[in-house]
């Protein structure tokens, strides 16, 4: 059976703790962690304190283990936590959004996008608003053939605008600078771009 860590406290370290354990304006979180590592001072074990508190003997040592290793500091807040993975990044929605089509479709949509990327629509649509990406405004969607397209735009801070107006995006573009695309014109059957 293992034995859990003795806690040695100080007079002050105990002063503090008390206070900490009483307080009215401090967390119930606190006051209930403040109270495990006093009674583990005082001699109990962790299956004791977990009885006398109601809570599980794994959080009391684990609450005992961060006192040992990081003082007061260790139980005043809970540890970071890693969080989710992201699961794509968006230069890879970017790139498939400006050099390529889906089948069968003029334009890619965010669930079809979505769907072939294995991630939600919210995430599709959010991350062409960060880079103004409208590719369902245009008939003519003009599709990049130059494998560094996005790092380029955003090494230089720019942001992509693809116009089916011209007064409202040549407006947005001047406002905030980027590409401004125009579709398909009758003297321009393959579209312009201007870099502004």
């Amino acid at each position: 059976m293992r034995i859990a860590a003795a806690i040695v406290l100080s007079e002050e370290e105990r002063q503090v703790l008390a206070k900490l354990a009483r307080s009215n304006t401090a967390s119930v979180r606190s006051a209930r962690r403040a109270r495990i590592v006093l009674m583990a001072a005082d001699g109990m074990d962790n299956t004791q304190i977990a009885a006398e508190l109601g809570v599980g003997r794994v959080g009391v040592g684990r609450w005992r283990d961060r006192y040992l290793e990081l003082g007061l500091a260790g139980i005043e807040r809970d540890a970071t936590r890693s969080g989710r993975k992201p699961k794509i990044d968006a230069a890879e929605i970017v790139r498939l959004t400006t050099q390529t089509k889906p089948q069968a479709a003029t334009h890619w949509s965010t669930r079809s996008l979505a769907e072939c990327l294995g991630v939600s629509d919210t995430t599709v649509l959010r991350v062409w608003r960060a880079h103004g990406l409208k590719p369902h405004l245009v008939k003519g969607f003009k599709v990049s053939r130059d494998p560094k397209f996005v790092e380029k735009l955003e090494a230089r801070k720019m942001r992509l605008r693809y116009g089916g107006t011209f007064i409202g995006d040549f407006n947005q573009v001047l406002k905030r600078g980027g590409v401004f695309a125009y579709p398909m014109l009758q003297n321009k059957p393959d579209g312009k771009l201007r870099i502004l």
